[in-house]
C-alpha cells in the first residue's frame, strides 16, 4: 500500500472513492485534506482525491498540513525513552484514577471502558481533541509554538497507533477544538480531587462550546461527533495548561493530559497520549501494582505480561503499556481487539 496526501473539495466522495478502490482514509486532518492508503496501481483512476490544492486552501488545513508533514520527520532518542513509567524521578501517567463525580461506585481507570463508543481500537475512530487554553496571557496561555508542538505530538501519536497494526484498518479523524476561558472561582468542592480541579476549566470550555457541563457534555460532543464523521468508535482528549491533579490519566471515553507531561516533557506526549488512548479501549497498565492475569478491555483478555507475572522485569515483553516505547505487546493487542474475531490472520493489510 502507497500513502499519500490528499486535497479534495468532497470529502464524503473522496473517502467512498478511496474506499471503492480497496484503501482507506488512514488520517483525516480536515475536510480538505486526509492520508489515505490505496494500492499504488490505483492512484491514476483517483478523481476526488487530488496531490496539490486546487486553488486556496484555508489556513487550519495548511497548518494541520505543514504539521502532519513535520511529524513524519524521526527525532532523535530521547533520555527517557525506553523507561519504565514508575522509574525513579518519574510520574506514571494514570496513576489510579478514580472518577466518583458521575454517583458512580469507584472505578479504576483501566476498568472503566465500558462504553459503546471504544469497544476495540479498529477502524474508524473520531478523536475529539479540545485544548482549553487560558484567555489572559501568562503561563496557563499557549503560546503559537505550543500550539503547534501540541498538534505535532498528537499526530505522531495517532501516526503510530494506525500503523501498528495493519489488520486493524485504522484511520483516525482528529477534531481540533481551541477554546480559551478564564479559569472561574473556586466553588464547592466534590470528593474526586480529579474532578474538583478538572471540572473548573473543563466545563467553562464545554459551554463555550455549547455542550452541558460534566461527562453529558463531553459525551453529547463525541456523540455528535461521530454522527457528523460517520465513525465508529471515538474519545475526546482535554489538554491544558491549567491546574489538573494528575499530568495524565483516562476514564471512559475521555483523556486529560497537562501540556508540561511533567518530566517525561512535551516532546514525549505522543507517548503518553498513546498510551492513555489504550486505556480508553481497554488496555492494562503493566507496571507497579498490576494484577497478573486480570481481565481487561471488551474481550477480557488477560494481563499477562504484567510484571508480577514475571520473576524480573527483563522477562517481561517491551511495551507501551510499562514502558515510554511505541511497542505493543501480544497481550495489549487483545485487549484493545487487535485479535480474532475481530482481525484474522489472513486479512489483507493496508
Amino acid at each position: 500500500m502507497n500513502e499519500l496526501l490528499c486535497y479534495t473539495s468532497d470529502f464524503d466522495a473522496a473517502e467512498q472513492e478511496i474506499n471503492q478502490l480497496g484503501g482507506l482514509v488512514r488520517l483525516r486532518l480536515t475536510s480538505k485534506a486526509f492520508v489515505a492508503a490505496l494500492p499504488l496501481a490505483e492512484l491514476s483512476t483517483l478523481v476526488h482525491c487530488k496531490i496539490a490544492p486546487n486553488g486556496n486552501i484555508d489556513d487550519e488545513t495548511e497548518r494541520l498540513v505543514g504539521i502532519w508533514k513535520a511529524s513524519n520527520v524521526p527525532r532523535a532518542p530521547t533520555p527517557s525513552e525506553g523507561v519504565v513509567w514508575n522509574s525513579p524521578d518519574y510520574s506514571t501517567p494514570g496513576a489510579q484514577v478514580l472518577d466518583l463525580a458521575e454517583g458512580e461506585a469507584a472505578i479504576e481507570y483501566e476498568q472503566s471502558t465500558g462504553t459503546p463508543t471504544s469497544r476495540y481500537m479498529t477502524g474508524r475512530i473520531s478523536a475529539g481533541i479540545i485544548i482549553v487554553d487560558s484567555n489572559t496571557p501568562g503561563e496557563l496561555q499557549f503560546s503559537d509554538d505550543e500550539h503547534a508542538t501540541l498538534r505535532d505530538e498528537v499526530l505522531r501519536s495517532l501516526h503510530f497507533l494506525s500503523h501498528e497494526e495493519p489488520r486493524a484498518n485504522i484511520g483516525f479523524y482528529p477534531d481540533f477544538k481551541e477554546v480559551a476561558v478564564s479559569l472561574p472561582s473556586e466553588s464547592s468542592s466534590v470528593s474526586d480531587p480529579y474532578e474538583n480541579l478538572e471540572r473548573r476549566w473543563r466545563d467553562t470550555a464545554l459551554a463555550e462550546l455549547g455542550f452541558p457541563a460534566g461527562r453529558a457534555g463531553y459525551q453529547a460532543y463525541l456523540q455528535q461527533l461521530m454522527s457528523e464523521l460517520g465513525t465508529e468508535w471515538g474519545f475526546v482528549a482535554f489538554f491544558t495548561k491549567f491546574p489538573v491533579h494528575w499530568f495524565a490519566y483516562a476514564i471512559w471515553e475521555k483523556v486529560v493530559m497537562h501540556f508540561n507531561n511533567d518530566a517525561w516533557g512535551p516532546s514525549a506526549i505522543h507517548r503518553v497520549f498513546a498510551h492513555e488512548i489504550c486505556h480508553v479501549f481497554g488496555a492494562a497498565d503493566e507496571y507497579g501494582n498490576c494484577q497478573c492475569g486480570s481481565l481487561h478491555g471488551h474481550l477480557q483478555s488477560p494481563n499477562n505480561n504484567c510484571v508480577s507475572c514475571f520473576g524480573s522485569v527483563s522477562e517481561q515483553a517491551p511495551c507501551l503499556m510499562d514502558r515510554n516505547v511505541l511497542t505493543i505487546c501480544e497481550h495489549t493487542r487483545k485487549q484493545i481487539g487487535w485479535c480474532p474475531p475481530l482481525i484474522e490472520t489472513e486479512t489483507t493489510t493496508l
